[in-house]
């Protein structure tokens, strides 16, 4: 299983530096429910403007999802809503996810 989404979390396991509680909130369902956090903490941020840059966007899969591998980048063209498209790639399927939506798949 792959979820992925705007969140609106903010937490240092994804690149944020602090955390907030709705942040704390998801890596304690993270825990819960055995879900692996694919983003890449040194990544470039998820959501900029011209005023602030954050992390926002979260993807978690079930550790059978990556058996075959994966690849996960946030991708360098913000979009019209200030978000970075997400590739992943899992085994040989690519998931590109738009900007600001949420998907669980």
């Amino acid at each position: 299983m792959v979820v992925a989404g705007d969140f609106n979390a903010k937490h240092t396991a994804w690149g944020a530096q602090t955390s907030d509680p709705r942040g704390s909130r998801m890596v304690e369902l993270m825990a819960a429910h055995g879900l692996l956090l694919l983003n890449d903490p040194c990544s470039i941020p998820t959501y900029e403007t011209k005023y602030s840059m954050s992390w926002l966007d979260v993807t978690l899969v079930t550790p059978s999802a990556i058996v075959a591998g994966y690849y996960w980048r946030v991708l360098e063209d913000v979009t019209y809503a200030e978000h970075r498209y997400i590739e992943v790639v899992i085994g040989e399927e690519t998931y590109n996810f738009p900007p600001g939506s949420n998907i669980i798949n």
